[in-house]
């Protein structure tokens, strides 16, 4: 479980404490400030989502960091208070950017690939500004995620007082650089 700004800590199947990681009250790199959502892949790897320190890190089975999803490009939107996180199968990361009413996916290098939201100028890609959303696959400060069973995103959108259900990537995607793809 993630303790806000005290780490992750790990528990046995009896209920006991078996351990934690992360260093508490933290802006270093493995430390929190607002430890919220909270994910595990196939592998075990850890994924915590801080809303004050606006990234989601990446712990191995054993609590050692392993690396962390941010945007460093302004030009995409930084992530402003993520409080949720969720991974498929295929290893992509999911973090519920609440304060930018979006939903971004990483690749499972910790590349934006793609998001969901309602951009503010549609015709504009990438997305310079984002929007509270009314209409499917937008949203108003949503909170937590998960990947369902069927491979769904399931994602709290909070202020409309609804969940949604994903089934395909989101509306956005990012542009691929002039020279890459195709």
């Amino acid at each position: 479980m993630v303790d806000g700004a005290h780490g992750v800590k790990k528990f046995a199947l009896s209920g006991g404490l078996a351990g934690r990681f992360g260093v508490p009250l933290s802006d270093a790199p493995g430390g929190f400030r607002a430890g919220d959502g909270i994910a595990i892949d196939a592998a075990g790897n850890v994924y915590v989502a801080d809303a004050l320190l606006n990234r989601v890190q990446r712990f191995g089975p054993d609590g050692a960091l392993i690396g962390q999803f941010a945007i460093a490009d302004p030009a995409l939107i930084v992530l402003d208070h993520p409080r949720g996180v969720a991974v498929d199968q295929a290893g992509s990361v999911y973090a519920v950017d609440t304060d930018n009413h979006r939903l971004v996916v990483f690749s499972s290098t910790g590349e934006p690939v793609a998001w969901a939201g309602r951009c503010a100028d549609e015709e504009v890609v990438p997305c310079a500004r984002m929007r509270i959303g009314y209409e499917p696959g937008q949203f108003t400060f949503p909170h937590h995620a998960t990947v369902s069973g069927r491979g769904e995103l399931v994602v709290a959108d909070r202020y409309n007082a609804r969940v949604q259900v994903l089934k395909a990537h989101p509306l956005w995607v990012l542009p691929t650089p002039a020279g890459e793809g195709a």
